[in-house]
């Protein structure tokens, strides 16, 4: 009995050890994930920073560009007044050259007939002897008025044909200077509209050039700002995630304290009821010592009384005393019957016969008071309730299977999006039954389950390093289970071989 009470006890040690032995989540996993995701936060302000000030520095090369455009723009705009100047010039420039060979026509038309008319003068002159006939003409006169008349009327005559030559020749030089002018000045603006046309040329080529420029930084802005407003959804999702480890923290820190906790009431109640155990096996002890007492003292009173009758010797009272004596709890019997031995002890025969029944009253008496004297047991301790079924698969499915397919978001908890311990409790919810929001904290307050006694239904638990419980999921039998997994999502999967059978740790069951 005491050695079955021993290995109870050996064996209830050994299972609270085992207990005590599987791997948690430690504050310092929390604080180095927590730690890593204000690096990340650190780093994408870094890079939110550097943008910012690219984009500060690509907008103003925009606006740089753009008045540098406005700049060119008012450029073109006036070399193409000067070109419509300039065209204008031209045009006014053929239209006087038009007038201008008009006139050198008409000019020339009366230079020709001059000149005719001159070379007829100059033929007759020289053939006819003109001048001999002026001083004939002359001397011919019959007054001196006529003299005086026809010396004017010759003088006339020669000076008439002086202007005609003189008209002649400032007509042939009006004529090329107008010529050589006209010529000039559409010299002139044609060299000038070329150049003003080279000028727009490259005013056009600048502001293609500006054009192209404000549109690649345009460019690099839109990609700055894309990036940055990437690294803000970055830094968005590191503070969430921060913010949701800071509460797993704080839920997995409860969780061990009140597994902390649970683990030192089940070990107090287990040297409870070690004491018990070791109280009730020594009362057990004293009893049967005493009832084997009990029995040697009333199989060596039997055999006294049956030596007496046979031999009929007259008992002492130092014998009676004895026998007296050796009945556990009948002292006081034994005194009366002393007594009424001596008072009545008249002859050998009576006194004999009076031993004989005092010492039958006695042992009959020691019985007696053997068994008004013992004491009273200890109360046995009610055995504990069996363990309670658990969840059942039929009760979860519904709410699981509507899940299968959900993507795997580190911290979601909705139908939307999950992780592992979001998709149990999400499910465990739909069932009345709370469970703690990470996987450790669902580990750590979980009634454990051996592997054998695993039913669809119990929470199977995950360790990546062999130290934390880093994943979670509802077993569903035949070696499989469901849960929120990064790379499927909501999915079934095995459970004991492949990936998760290296990382396996144990069961749990609500």
């Amino acid at each position: 009995m005491i050695k079955k009470l021993i290995l109870s006890t050996l064996s209830s040690a050994l299972l609270l050890s085992t207990f005590s032995a599987v791997p948690s989540v430690s504050a310092d996993d929390f604080n180095d994930a927590i730690d890593e995701q204000r690096s990340i936060i650190e780093e994408t302000d870094n890079q939110v920073h550097n943008l910012e000030e690219t984009i500060s520095s690509l907008q103003e090369q925009v606006r740089n560009a753009e008045d540098e455009l406005k700049t060119l723009d008012r450029d073109i705009t006036a070399n193409e007044d000067k070109i419509n100047e300039v065209v204008e010039r031209l045009e006014a420039a053929h239209a006087e050259m038009k007038e201008l060979q008009e006139e050198i026509a008409e000019l020339e038309d009366i230079i020709s007939k001059r000149t005719e008319q001159l070379e007829s003068q100059a033929r007759k002159i020289q053939v006819d002897g003109q001048t001999t006939s002026y001083i004939e003409f002359i001397i011919e006169a019959e007054s001196l008025t006529d003299i005086i008349g026809r010396i004017d009327i010759v003088s006339s005559l020669v000076s008439s044909n002086r202007k005609l030559v003189r008209a002649q020749v400032r007509d042939m030089e009006a004529v090329a200077e107008k010529q050589e002018r006209t010529e000039q000045t559409i010299v002139q603006q044609n060299a000038l509209g070329a150049e003003l046309e080279v000028i727009s040329q490259d005013l056009e080529q600048q502001r293609l050039e500006k054009e192209v420029l404000v549109a690649q930084i345009a460019a690099e802005r839109a990609t700055a700002q894309s990036d940055r407003d990437r690294y803000l959804s970055q830094r968005a999702e590191a503070e969430q995630a921060v913010s949701q480890l800071i509460v797993a923290r704080e839920e997995a820190a409860q969780a061990a304290r009140e597994a902390d906790e649970q683990r030192r009431a089940e070990a107090e109640q287990s040297e409870q009821e070690e004491r018990e155990a070791v109280a009730r096996a020594e009362e057990q002890a004293a009893e049967e010592e005493a009832q084997v007492s009990l029995s040697s003292s009333q199989a060596s009173q039997t055999s006294e009384p049956e030596s007496s009758s046979s031999e009929t010797p007259a008992p002492s009272n130092s014998d009676r005393n004895q026998s007296s004596s050796g009945n556990n709890g009948g002292s006081a019997s034994n005194t009366e019957s002393s007594n009424n031995n001596n008072s009545g002890n008249n002859s050998g025969n009576n006194s004999g016969s009076n031993s004989v029944n005092n010492g039958g009253g006695n042992g009959t008496g020691g019985s007696s008071n053997e068994s008004s004297n013992k004491p009273a047991p200890a109360p046995q301790p009610s055995p504990a309730p069996a363990p309670s079924g658990g969840t059942s698969w039929a009760t979860l499915q519904p709410h699981a299977t509507r899940l299968l397919g959900t993507r795997y978001q580190l911290g979601g908890s909705t139908a939307s999006a999950l992780d592992c311990s979001g998709f149990t409790s999400l499910v465990f919810r739909q069932v009345g039954i709370s469970l703690p929001r990470t996987a450790a904290g669902q580990y750590a307050s979980s009634r454990k389950i051996s592997r054998s006694d695993a039913q669809p239904g119990d929470l199977i638990f995950f360790s990546e390093n062999g130290s934390t419980i880093s994943h979670v999921g509802i077993y569903v039998g035949g070696g499989r289970f469901i849960g929120s997994q990064t790379s499927t999502g909501v999915a079934y999967t095995n459970a004991h071989t492949g990936y998760w059978g290296a990382r396996f740790v144990g069961y749990g069951r609500y």
